[in-house]
């Protein structure tokens, strides 16, 4: 590649600074920039010769500087701190050397227009170039740079307030894989509404592999611009996208963005998902071939990306390049004889060819066909039709065009004939592989669940008009596509229209027609709402008839979706296949729910009126419908007028409570606020189906068994204990669900066989209301201790049904005795010894020191970094009475973002005897609120914070105060976000991995508050299965079991008269504390002595003289070279 050490646009601005600078000139060296800036004046030109500089600290500019490579140099800067930029500068012909362990190289913090010209960077771990809050800069221009491997490169959260301008142009970004939360080329984010202020200029610039991010990313920046600019990624992955552009003033043109997805809602202008051809990207080399489609297609007639790569004399050859997929094959539509089979690949090549048979090892068969249909930009969608296949079968296929082949092999399975036992799994709104849950559920769902076929029912992604399907869908789901045959209902989200968002001449609202093959229903009701009769189907999938509908509708002008109202085209239909039907099952998929009490329910009066009423009068006749929804994100089992209505899954964390004010709830058997997905399981005869939920970790929560009986069957099911349940000693708790049409009460068992009958009763006549019931069962003196079984029965007027639990549980004995009693004291009075104690039934409290700083800031206390939110640092400084505190200066990148910092335990924490939160702080005079959050780590992967945990907070600590100010809190009164679903009722104060104190804000802002002595507290029973005390007494040494000396006292009291004792005669006494079962404490003990007179002194100093003294309060008997105290202690005196 030629670098070009000096442009001709840096000339042109630098000539009029330069025209009276001085030149310094800087030998490598330590130090050596550092003193030069130092030195220099304004409009100083600083020129570095060649070799390596090492700078250890921060270097600020505050005149107005250009630092540049002397001519034919390549000064290399090592950095391990940054440059801090408060004014104009300009960086010429450097190269940046981050080291991996260097954050930033150049930090914007004041006013100015700054220049970066023909530079390179790499090696920095977080934001290379960072526009910081507070900065007020009329422009950033980079030209001619190039960053290589280091996170980062662009970071200018807030630059509405920031930044006038930005341009990058002829520059080459390569490759940012590893970070937790930087994983951008650029960044820009104003907010939840589209914001003018800056505009950005993107121009032949080439970016190459930024993983699982958005690389070019300007959330809400009104004016963006990327034009003739290349994003080539070297394979699809997971949540990725090239740009992420919005605004109506923005836009993206005569791009291509090669295996990875544009984002937003800018207008797209040429843009293309075609191979760039570069001669040897994985090499670093990103020179065009010859034939590239990027070469002469720029809007200036040059080529595509940085120019300084040039075009390679040579052309690519594409018969050689490897077959590549822009969407990984898939498989949709079964019947008995015949399968679909679709694929994406990147040119404009219709022929697709698929080589089947029935082992992965002999793909005898070949089929080649030209169906399909070309989107522009993207590239060709291959359908082929596999015809004359056996029922219910499992075919392996690879896809080609006839000369190349793409090597994986993949599976799909044919549809069952009639009284064939199949699961179908179920999931709707996955959003975008929102919170990764998708992505996360793939190798259970297809390794444990192991589905014969799939359901979707809508919202796959968030915007129906945008192209983001790769990331949002179909890369995450490899794993499952690759090998489950599927189906599904179109989402509101899919059709949704937006006609506020789109620019002038936008037309392609339904790009998820171009990517499923669905079933016709017949004559289409539209070229866009209803390509080829797809938008509602019907087909026979064994015992069952399923039928697609479309209720998108809803009479709203913004879902662009065929009709459902009495009379048109889809309520004929509907009405016909229903009419018409001979299975034993109806089962009916529609994204918007038809009976729900979910937040949708209340804009579900047509459903209600048009819908509900045409079913019920075909279930009147005898036909057994059961609907599936999805829209309003959680788990929901309705029963209604003989139809079962089920929401059996949603794919993303933004669960929607039940609202129970809707008529809707009173048919409600099972609501659940959680992120879950659903199989249904046909029996061989096709009399039942059996319904298990299952929430994003696996974790199965309900069961129900629907039947072919004229009366619906009541249900239960058993939840915990589970899997996860360990051995227990006192208890078990047992949580069930039940559901019933009619009045039901539930009864408990146990038994040592995995059957449900012939048990042993728990508990009867609980009850069996619909939803989730607890109950406690006291095992402490169950004999023989071993591996039980747990079985459930629900019982109405017309039937029982049990249900065994998930797993059994493991009881075993408990061997742990109470705590020994403690003040164990005595009091002569004349011949008669009174002694005294206290049992261990009085609360005991508990302290946890977290963190005092009293000797510099603790590592476990750390600052929490988020691009998105916001950030933080941390620092000592001065605390209360002459200690130390951390001081968190916090950044609030966005509106309702946030700067945080945590106390983050090595291990997951049990805290529930020392659930007090209880700290010192000093606020900022803001009006910001200290928000604290524990997080409960529930998956177990000992994640800071994630998706799968439970989240619980408190918001009413005010920053208003600026002097120090104590805090003492009960987590367990923590409460649960409302966007966020946790598994548990309440903060039970287990399981603790993090404590985490933000501060958020409702728009950008900075702050600091400092913090000390951070401590957790709590009371406790030391002992709550404590049954008594027993008092042994010996005459020449202390006892040490019960049937070590004489019984003088049994019993729970806490006093008792020795009536035997010889009170001339020195004797030992002991306290044993036992419990329920007979075991028995160590010994807490006192050493009686009749010759040691007793006298009260305050603060005397211990001698060898035996007496009996009182030192600070307590009691204590010297004799000897021995120290005896009346708490049941003796030590060696060692010292006075």
């Amino acid at each position: 590649m030629k670098t070009i050490k000096l442009s001709f646009l840096a000339m042109a601005l630098g000539c009029t600074m330069w025209l009276n600078a001085a030149t310094i000139t800087v030998a490598p060296g330590n130090g050596t920039i550092k003193s030069a800036v130092a030195k220099a004046a304004a409009g100083d030109v600083i020129v570095l010769a060649d070799g390596e500089y090492t700078e250890t600290g921060s270097i600020t500019i505050n005149n107005k500087l250009t630092l540049k490579a002397a001519a034919d140099a390549t000064p290399v800067l090592k950095m391990s701190s940054r440059f801090t930029v408060e004014t104009d500068a300009t960086f010429d012909g450097l190269t940046f050397d981050g080291g991996k362990t260097s954050a930033e190289a150049i930090r914007y913090t004041k006013t100015g227009s700054q220049h970066i010209f023909n530079c390179s960077f790499t090696g920095f771990t977080s934001r290379t170039i960072r526009v910081y809050t507070g900065a007020n800069l009329d422009s950033v221009k980079i030209d001619g740079c190039t960053f290589r491997d280091m996170n980062a490169r662009v970071f200018a959260a807030e630059a509405p307030n920031m930044l006038k301008y930005f341009g990058l142009t002829r520059s080459t970004l390569v490759d940012i894989r590893q970070s937790a939360d930087q994983k951008y080329f650029i960044y820009m984010n104003y907010g939840e509404s589209s914001t003018d202020g800056t505009r950005v200029n993107i121009d032949h610039c080439t970016f190459y592999n930024c993983i699982d991010r958005r690389g070019a990313y300007f959330y809400n920046v009104n004016d963006v611009h990327v034009t003739n600019c290349i994003a080539a990624y070297s394979e699809p992955v997971d949540d990725t996208k090239s740009f992420a552009v919005y605004g109506n003033k923005s836009e993206i043109s005569h791009t291509i963005s090669y295996n990875v997805s544009v984002y937003g809602d800018a207008a797209k202008t040429a843009v293309s998902s075609q191979n760039p051809y570069f001669v040897d990207a994985e090499h670093g080399n990103f020179q065009l071939a010859k034939n590239s489609p990027a070469v002469g297609t720029a809007t200036d007639g040059s080529n595509l990306g940085d120019p300084r790569w040039g075009v390679s004399d040579k052309n690519a050859d594409p018969s050689q390049l490897p077959y590549t997929l822009y969407k990984v094959p898939y498989s949709m539509s079964p019947t008995t004889s015949s399968v679909r089979i679709l694929w994406q690949t990147t040119d404009t090549v219709s022929m697709g060819q698929v080589r089947y048979g029935t082992s992965p090892d002999k793909l005898d068969k070949t089929l080649a066909s030209r169906n399909g249909w070309y989107i522009e930009g993207e590239g060709y969608v291959h359908i082929v039709e596999l015809t004359g296949l056996q029922p219910f079968t499992r075919y392996y296929y690879s896809v080609g065009d006839g000369k190349r082949e793409d090597k994986t092999i993949s599976s799909c399975k044919t549809a069952p004939l009639k009284n064939t036992a199949f699961r179908i799994f179920m999931i709707s709104d996955i959003h975008e592989n929102s919170c990764k849950n998708w992505q996360n559920e793939q190798t259970f769902i297809t390794e444990t669940l192991n589905p014969d076929f799939a359901m979707f029912i809508g919202d796959f992604v968030n915007h129906g008009w945008e192209r983001a399907w790769n990331g949002s869908f179909f890369n995450p789901g490899k794993p499952f596509l690759s090998q489950v045959t599927f189906s599904g209902a179109i989402g509101n989200h899919e059709t949704y229209l937006r006609d506020e968002v789109h620019p002038a001449g936008f037309t392609n609202y339904h790009t998820y027609y171009d990517y499923f093959s669905s079933f016709s229903h017949g004559e289409s009701e539209g070229p866009v709402i209803d390509p080829r009769g797809e938008a509602y189907f019907t087909f026979n999938y064994g015992d069952a008839q399923i039928i697609c509908l479309n209720l998108n509708n809803n009479f709203d002008a913004v879902y662009d979706s065929p009709s459902f109202a009495k009379g048109s085209k889809q309520y004929k239909w509907l009405e016909n296949q229903l009419k018409n039907s001979t299975s034993k099952w109806i089962l009916i998929y529609a994204h918007v729910g038809i009976t729900t009490s979910g937040y949708h329910g209340q804009w579900n009066e047509e459903n209600h009126n048009i819908i509900r009423p045409l079913l019920e009068t075909y279930a009147k006749q005898g036909k057994h419908i059961i609907c599936f929804a999805g829209d309003d994100h959680s788990f929901e089992h309705a029963q209604k007028d003989g139809i079962n209505y089920v929401r059996p899954g949603c794919g993303r964390n933004a669960n929607y409570s039940q609202v129970t004010t809707l008529p809707d709830a009173a048919y409600t058997l099972m609501y659940r606020k959680v992120s879950c997905f659903s199989t249904i399981d046909m029996a061989a005869d096709g009399n039942t189906i059996e319904l298990n939920a299952y929430d994003s970790v696996g974790t199965k929560f309900y069961s129900y068994t629907f039947s072919l009986s004229d009366k619906p069957l009541p249900s239960v099911y058993i939840s915990q204990p589970n899997s996860a349940t360990g051995a227990l000693t006192d208890s078990v708790v047992i949580r069930y669900s039940a559901s019933s049409t009619t009045p039901a009460t539930v009864s408990l068992f146990y038994t040592t066989e995995d059957t449900p009958q012939n048990g042993t009763l728990i508990a009867k006549d609980l009850s069996g209301t619909n939803g989730m019931h607890a109950y406690t069962w006291n095992v402490r003196h169950l004999t023989p201790k071993g591996t039980y079984y747990i079985y459930a029965s629900i019982t109405n007027a017309d039937t029982t049904i049990c249900k065994m639990a998930a797993a059994p549980v493991v009881l075993i004995s408990d061997t742990v005795a109470p705590p020994a009693p403690t003040r164990l004291a005595y009091a002569r009075e004349g011949e008669q010894l009174t002694l005294s104690w206290w049992n261990p039934t009085h609360l005991i409290h508990r302290e946890r020191v977290l963190a005092t700083f009293a000797d510099g800031l603790d590592n476990a206390f750390q600052a929490i970094d988020d691009a998105e939110e916001g950030s933080a640092s941390l620092s000592l400084v001065e605390g209360r009475n002459g200690g130390k505190a951390v001081q968190i200066d916090y950044t609030v990148a966005k509106a309702w973002g946030q700067g945080s910092a945590a106390y983050i335990f090595p291990e997951p924490a049990d805290l529930s005897d020392t659930y007090t939160l209880d700290f010192w702080y000093k606020g900022d005079g803001s009006n910001n609120s200290l928000r604290l959050v524990v997080y409960n780590d529930i998956d177990g992967n000992n994640a800071v914070a994630d998706n799968r945990d439970d989240w619980w907070f408190n918001e009413s600590i005010l920053l208003k105060n600026k002097t120090w100010t104590h805090v003492s809190i009960d987590m367990r009164t923590f409460a649960s976000f409302d966007w966020h679903s946790n598994s548990e009722s309440h903060n039970a104060c287990q399981k603790v991995k993090g404590i985490h104190f933000i501060i958020p804000s409702a728009s950008a802002c900075t702050g600091s508050i400092a913090i000390t002595d951070i401590r957790l507290g709590g009371e406790v029973f030391p002992a709550p299965d404590y049954a008594g005390t027993v008092i042994v007494r010996k005459q020449d040494a202390a006892p040490e079991s019960i049937s070590d000396g004489d019984v003088v006292y049994e019993g729970n009291k806490e006093t008792c008269i020795d009536k035997t004792l010889d009170v001339t005669k020195p004797c030992y006494y002991a306290a044993f504390a036992y419990d329920d079962l007979y075991n028995y404490s160590s010994a807490a003990t006192l050493y009686y002595d009749p010759q040691v007179p007793f006298t009260a002194i305050n603060n005397t100093a211990i001698t060898a003289t035996p007496r009996k003294i009182l030192h600070n309060g307590e009691v204590l008997i010297v004799s000897g070279n021995k120290v005896y105290s009346t708490l049941g202690i003796h030590w060696e005196l060692m010292a006075k």
